[in-house]
C-alpha cells in the first residue's frame, strides 16, 4: 500500500485535533469550536477529491487517509499518536466521511464531535456513537470497528495480489480471507434485509423511518464487493418465495453495485446505486396483498394499480430520513426502473431523452433477478445464463445495449450460481468466474448427493482444467439448470469451503 505525505492529509490530522480539544473545553456555541469545524469542513472538501469518500483508520499503529498510509512528519508524530488514543479508546478504528459533509452545517460536525467526546464514558463506546448517529439521521459520517477495517482498508493489497493471480500464482486470496469476506458479506446481507422490513413496517405505520444504519451497511457491501464482487454474487443467489420483495431488493442492491463497480463508477455512485436497489420496490408496501400475490395474470384495473408502485417508491423515499441531498440523488432510479431504453414500460409520460445510467443499471439487474427468481405466477425460473440469453434478444429495446453487454460480460457465460451437468455426470454450483481465456469454463463447486435427496458441497474445480498438458478438458458442461430444480439455495452450498 502506497504512503502518502500530502499537506492536505496532515492538515486534516491537526484539524481533526484542533476540534476534539476544542469540543472537550468548550460548548457547542463557542467561536473557537465553530471556526475549527468550519475549517475542518474545508478541509475535507480539499480531501475529497472526484467527489470520493474521505476515511480516516488505523490499523497496526499507522494511520491510513482514504485507504493509503500517511507518512507522519516529525512535526506531526505528535498529533497522530494523540488521534490514535483518542479514537482507539472508543474502540474507533475509522470513521468516514461522505461527499455530503462539504455541504452540511458547522453545527452538525460539532455534534457529531460532541457524540465523540462523550463516548468515552459509555459501557459500549462504538455501538453508543452508532445509535446516536442513527437517532440524528447523520447519514453522511460512519465509524469503523477493528473488524470492519478487514474488509474495507486492505483493498489495494487485494487489488495487487489479483493482479500476481493472473499470471498464474493464484486469485490472489487466502482462504482464510474469503472466509471473512463471504462472513462479513453475509452479515451485511441479514442486516440490510432486517432493516429494510423495519424502514417498510415503519412507513406501513406512519412511523419516521431513517436511513443511516441502511446507509452504512450498503457502504460495507461496496468494501466487500471492491474486495471481491463474487463473494456478495454469491450471496445474491438467495431466493426466499414466502420474503420476495425484501430479498428481491437485496439481491437487486448487490447486483446493482457490482455492475457499478465493473464499469467504473466511484464508491459514492456505488453507495447511492446500493441504496436506490434497496429501496426500489418501497412502493409495492402500497399495492394490496391481493393483488401483489395474485397466482394468475392480473387484470387491467389491478394491473394499473401495480403499475403505481414505480412512482409511489419514490414518494415513500421522499418521506424518508436522510439530507435532501441524499434523498434527491436516489430518486430518479426507482421512478425510472419500469422504464425500457426506448421508453416504453411505465410509468407513462411525454419524454425525449433515455433514461439516466443509474436507472439503466437498475432497470437491467432488476429484470435479471426477477426473471431467475421463483414467483406465486409462474411455474419455473430461468437458470441465470437462460436468462441472459433472452435479455440479450432485446438489447436496444427494452435495454441499453452497451450496460446490457456489460452486465453479461461482468456475469460471465455462466454466472455465479449457475446450476451445471458436466459430461463426467457430475453436478455442480458456478463458484466464481473463470480464470484463464476460456470464457465458458468457469470454476464449480462439486455437489455430492448424501443418499436422502438432499446434497453436501464437495470440492471446487476449475473447468479450464486438462487431461495432461496439452489434452482433452477433464470436465465440459452439458447443461444448465436453475437451482431451485433441485431445492437448492446456492448460497448456502458456495459459502462453504471459499
Amino acid at each position: 500500500m502506497n504512503s502518502s505525505a500530502s499537506p492536505t492529509y496532515e492538515k486534516l490530522i491537526s484539524s481533526f485535533l484542533r476540534i476534539v480539544r476544542a469540543v472537550h473545553l468548550y460548548a457547542d456555541n463557542n467561536q473557537a469550536v465553530v471556526a475549527a469545524c468550519s475549517e475542518f469542513r474545508e478541509i475535507l472538501r480539499d480531501a475529497a477529491e472526484h467527489g470520493d469518500t474521505v476515511s480516516l483508520q488505523i490499523s497496526d499503529g499507522h494511520i491510513y487517509i482514504k485507504g493509503q498510509r500517511l507518512r507522519i512528519s516529525s512535526q506531526a508524530a505528535s498529533t497522530a499518536e494523540s488521534i490514535k488514543l483518542y479514537l482507539t479508546s472508543r474502540a474507533v478504528f475509522g470513521i468516514k466521511w461522505q461527499p455530503e459533509t462539504a455541504t452540511i452545517t458547522p453545527e452538525q460536525i460539532v455534534a457529531f464531535f460532541r457524540i465523540l467526546d462523550q463516548s468515552k464514558e459509555q459501557k459500549n463506546p462504538l455501538f453508543w456513537i452508532r445509535e446516536c448517529l442513527d437517532e440524528k439521521s447523520f447519514g453522511w459520517v460512519s465509524v469503523e470497528s477493528q473488524q470492519d477495517l478487514k474488509v474495507s482498508l486492505p483493498i489495494q493489497s487485494v487489488k495487487e495480489n489479483q493482479k500476481k493471480g493472473k499470471s498464474g500464482q493464484g486469485d490472489g486470496q487466502s482462504p482464510g480471507r474469503k472466509a471473512r469476506l463471504w462472513e462479513k458479506g453475509l452479515k451485511s446481507y441479514g442486516r440490510s434485509l432486517k432493516i429494510l422490513k423495519s424502514i417498510a413496517e415503519k412507513i406501513k405505520s406512519d412511523k419516521p423511518a431513517g436511513v443511516a444504519k441502511a446507509l452504512r451497511q450498503i457502504q460495507q457491501i461496496v468494501d466487500i464487493i471492491i474486495a471481491d464482487d463474487e463473494i456478495m454474487m454469491g450471496l445474491s443467489t438467495i431466493r426466499d418465495h414466502d420474503d420476495y420483495t425484501y430479498v428481491h431488493s437485496m439481491n437487486v442492491s448487490i447486483l446493482t453495485i457490482s455492475m457499478g463497480h465493473f464499469i467504473g463508477l466511484s464508491k459514492q455512485f456505488l453507495a447511492l446505486l446500493g441504496l436506490a436497489g434497496l429501496f426500489h420496490d418501497l412502493g409495492k408496501i402500497r399495492v394490496p396483498l391481493e393483488i401483489l400475490n395474485k397466482p394468475g395474470k392480473l387484470d387491467s384495473s389491478e394491473w394499473k394499480i401495480m403499475q403505481k408502485h414505480s412512482l409511489e417508491s419514490v414518494l415513500e423515499i421522499l418521506k424518508l430520513k436522510a439530507p435532501p441531498r441524499l434523498k434527491a440523488r436516489i430518486l430518479l432510479p426507482p421512478f425510472e426502473h419500469h422504464l425500457k431504453y426506448d421508453l416504453s414500460g411505465y410509468p407513462k409520460f411525454h419524454r425525449r431523452n433515455h433514461i439516466s445510467l443509474l436507472g439503466s443499471i437498475l432497470t437491467i439487474v432488476d429484470v435479471y433477478d426477477a426473471i431467475t427468481s421463483p414467483r406465486v405466477y409462474r411455474n419455473s425460473s430461468l437458470s441465470p445464463d437462460a436468462a441472459l440469453d433472452m435479455m440479450l434478444d432485446k438489447a436496444g429495446t427494452d435495454f441499453d445495449p452497451l450496460l446490457l453487454k456489460a452486465f453479461a460480460n461482468l456475469m460471465g457465460v455462466y454466472p455465479v450460481g449457475t446450476l451445471v451437468k458436466m459430461d463426467s455426470g457430475e453436478i455442480g454450483l458456478v463458484a466464481r468466474r473463470p480464470r484463464s481465456q476460456y470464457l465458458d469454463r468457469p470454476q464449480v463447486r462439486i455437489l455430492m448427493s448424501n443418499g436422502n435427496g438432499k446434497f453436501v458441497p464437495g470440492k471446487t474445480v476449475d473447468l479450464a482444467e486438462k487431461n495432461g498438458h496439452a489434452g482433452s478438458f477433464r470436465r465440459t458442461v452439458v447443461e444448465s439448470f436453475h437451482p431451485g430444480q433441485l431445492g437448492i439455495q446456492p448460497a448456502a452450498y458456495l459459502g462453504t469451503g471459499v
